[in-house]
């Protein structure tokens, strides 16, 4: 192990932060091109030491500024090998900028799940897996975790400024799996699904992080970390930019907004369960102050009114398991309701319940008539 004072230069300010591991993967953190060379010097020596080598190839130098061309006048090298400088770097899936914020990594998290949400399209077709509750939950599972890995660090921002390209892969996903246009609003289609929008998942990512650093013990570097964030939001102007402000005052409007403020130097955490009911309120109430489209929506479809007891995925979705095995399933009833054009009226009879094994005629809410 390294002693820690060993890699802290003499006069060094501050308080000397250790090197952060991850199985083969290793960060070394420095405030000066000089620090940053001690420990890659020390590093090389370790090394050395223990019989362990270092990719060069992969190995990368992002030096943190605050406006302009990313800094690359600075050279550094480990074992005669000249490190590359670069303006941005994934490290442990989160891809992170020289000039940018930590929000910046959402573009690419929005591209990966992209690309998984169309593999999953493309294993439930081969499986014939025609079940939209069953979509939808790999969609929760598979999908969501690669949109949201490392959202406890780069969204605190997003969920506060709104529509990111996260959600607009939720959306998609969800308006293919109803069959409806682009067009159709997205409180439309998440009251369809009963899902509730991705910023509020996040925020219950970030608040399950921070009760877990708050229950950490006061000498670990992730706790440490969190307090010296707080401790430096405690002396940032509140009226900068969001982007320009510290994580942890950035966490303390996200948490304040979802109505549960938090006191991030406590030892209790967020009440999980009381902050999900409390977004699910919160989603709901939005309906209220709707565009007219949604809000005729809720008329025709929830008579008038929409409550979270009752804000759960449509009958037309629940029913498809009972007759999955058809090939007119529900994916066939919805391509031939985009077909038919005209806005029919709601209720309606599926045109799937005619047949023989359907059994008794069925009612349920008409894509139809509230897509765009």
């Amino acid at each position: 192990m390294h002693r820690e004072h060993a890699l802290c230069p003499d006069g060094a300010s501050g308080e000397c932060v250790p090197p952060l591991f991850y199985a083969d993967d290793q960060a070394l953190l420095a405030t000066t091109p000089a620090g940053l060379r001690f420990q890659l010097g020390y590093l090389e020596s370790y090394c050395a030491a223990w019989g362990l080598t270092v990719n060069t190839k992969k190995t990368q130098v992002v030096v943190y500024t605050t406006g302009g061309a990313a800094a690359t006048e600075e050279r550094f090298r480990y074992g005669g090998n000249e490190v590359e400088t670069v303006p941005t770097f994934r490290y442990l899936g989160v891809h992170l900028h020289c000039r940018q914020a930590f929000a910046s990594a959402a573009s690419y998290r929005a591209e990966a799940g992209r690309r998984a949400m169309h593999l999953l399209r493309r294993r439930l077709a081969e499986n014939g897996l025609q079940d939209p509750l069953l979509s939808m939950r790999a969609f929760r599972s598979y999908v969501l975790p690669t949109l949201s890995y490392g959202a406890e660090i780069w969204a605190p921002q997003l969920i506060l400024q709104g529509r990111t390209a996260c959600e607009r892969v939720q959306l998609e996903y969800l308006r293919g799996l109803l069959g409806v246009r682009d067009s159709t609003p997205a409180l439309i289609v998440l009251a369809e699904t009963g899902q509730l929008p991705l910023p509020a998942y996040w925020t219950l990512q970030v608040a399950r992080f921070v009760s877990n650093l708050q229950a950490m013990g006061g000498e670990r570097v992730a706790r440490l970390a969190m307090l010296d964030s707080v401790a430096l939001a405690a002396d940032t102007d509140t009226e900068l930019p969001l982007a320009r402000q510290p994580w942890a005052a950035q966490v303390s409007r996200v948490l304040a907004a979802a109505g549960a403020p938090c006191d991030l130097t406590a030892d209790e955490g967020v009440a999980i369960p009381e902050l999900a009911e409390a977004l699910l309120e919160r989603h709901v109430a939005s309906y209220t102050h709707a565009s007219v489209k949604v809000q005729r929506y809720i008329e025709d479809v929830w008579g008038g009114s929409i409550s979270a007891e009752a804000y759960t995925p449509a009958s037309f979705l629940c029913d498809v398991p009972e007759r999955r095995r058809r090939p007119s399933g529900i994916f066939m009833c919805l391509g031939d309701v985009r077909a038919w054009g005209p806005m029919c009226p709601m209720p309606f009879e599926c045109p799937a319940a005619a047949l023989p094994a359907a059994g008794s005629p069925h009612q349920h809410r008409h894509p139809s008539a509230w897509q765009a």
